[in-house]
């Protein structure tokens, strides 16, 4: 806001007017020199070892030593972390050289053992550079903290780690009025965030964000370890079950593996059905009975059936009641017989598209009655085996 000049005092004694009057004006004059030194006033840079204005970055992977982090690059951290965590921290900061993302959950650091960035929060996210050159290999350490601390270092060619290096003050503060808004192409004060899914560029995360990127990050990494945990159990149990049943599977085995060890396994199909009393009478007394029966709804060819077969006569009078058996190649007589020789068979067994045909027969009816009677043949269960 311009400043403004303080209207005069006007008497119509001008000697009383003057003695308010020229306080005033050197008031105003003092208030304009005032505000034009303040405009002339510059804020140096900030470093990591001198407060200043401080950039925003949206770029998380950045390694500047003058920038810090904003809203997008700690969500778009959040974004990246949730699809792969990293490896978990072992025991050394110094052995962590190969290239990647490290999860860093400890209850305390310990630098003098453990080489990790002196005064850091136990909690974050370590970003691993390497490249091998003619000499050696270079390595390059950035640990970012869940309250939003920065921190870099190098491994030379010579394999000497050089100190830690803090890109960012936690406690660096400014007051509002000092400096202008920040954004990623200037300097200034930033306004916080404490949401993990915010996209703005002009926002730096809090620590509760942070805390709860991690949060459901380490939730997804718990979620696949207990995934991964149930499919080695079902693993395990599948290989129980067909070492169970016919063996020839491991619990090292892929899974293209297990499945051709259950495709391969020495098992055969079967399939059933019925054919619900279907029945035929002997032409006269003296000539069996005889029925073409057949099934189309199969999925394999069979080798084997078994159907219950029926003999009476048109008395009603019973006199087989069993199961018949046929097999491709045959097997010799598979007919099956009553008193006074009366028997029941399958004479015929072919195999067909979709399933199998089969003729059954009968004897003519012997019995001890004076009087001869027709035969009559019934089909009922049939069970096939490929």
């Amino acid at each position: 806001m311009a400043i403004k000049e303080p209207r005069k005092f006007v008497t119509t004694d001008q000697g009383h007017a003057d003695v308010l009057n020229i306080p005033i004006t050197t008031l105003y004059e003092n208030d304009q020199a005032l505000e034009e030194a303040i405009k002339n006033i510059k804020v140096d840079e900030a470093t990591t070892t001198v407060k200043g204005t401080v950039r925003l970055s949206a770029d998380y992977k950045s390694t500047s030593s003058t920038t810090v982090p904003n809203s997008k690059a700690l969500s778009d951290l959040y974004t990246d972390s949730l699809a792969d965590k990293g490896k978990p921290f072992m025991d050394d900061f110094d052995f962590l050289l190969g290239a990647g993302r490290w999860r860093i959950d400890r209850s305390s650091f310990t630098p003098a053992t453990d080489h990790s960035p002196p005064g850091a929060y136990p909690k974050g996210v370590l970003f691993v550079a390497s490249s091998k050159v003619t000499e050696g290999l270079v390595v390059v350490h950035t640990y970012v903290d869940e309250t939003g601390g920065i921190y870099n270092r190098v491994r030379t060619v010579a394999g000497t780690w050089l100190p830690w290096d803090g890109l960012a003050s936690k406690n660096h503060t400014h007051s509002a009025s000092d400096l202008p808004s920040a954004s990623t192409q200037a300097r200034g004060i930033v306004q916080l965030n404490t949401s993990t899914g915010s996209t703005a560029t002009d926002q730096a995360a809090t620590p509760s964000a942070v805390k709860t990127a991690n949060d459901r990050a380490n939730e997804a990494y718990n979620l696949a370890q207990q995934s991964l945990t149930q499919a080695v159990d079902l693993k395990n149990k599948i290989v129980g079950a067909i070492n169970g049943k016919f063996g020839g599977a491991s619990s090292d085995m892929s899974s293209d593996q297990i499945a051709a060890a259950i495709t391969n396994a020495p098992v055969k199909r079967f399939a059933r059905g019925t054919f619900n009393g279907q029945s035929a009478t002997a032409p006269n007394a003296t000539s069996g009975a005889s029925m073409n029966v057949g099934v189309n709804n199969m999925s394999f060819l069979p080798t084997r059936v078994f159907i219950r077969l029926r003999m009476s006569d048109t008395y009603n009078n019973l006199y087989i009641d069993g199961y018949a058996t046929a097999a491709i190649p045959t097997d010799g007589d598979t007919a099956i017989r009553g008193r006074f020789n009366n028997y029941a068979s399958i004479s015929s067994f072919t195999q067909s598209s979709g399933g199998f045909s089969a003729t059954l027969v009968t004897s003519d009816v012997r019995d001890y009655a004076g009087s001869k009677s027709t035969a009559v043949i019934e089909a009922f269960q049939w069970w096939a085996f490929e």
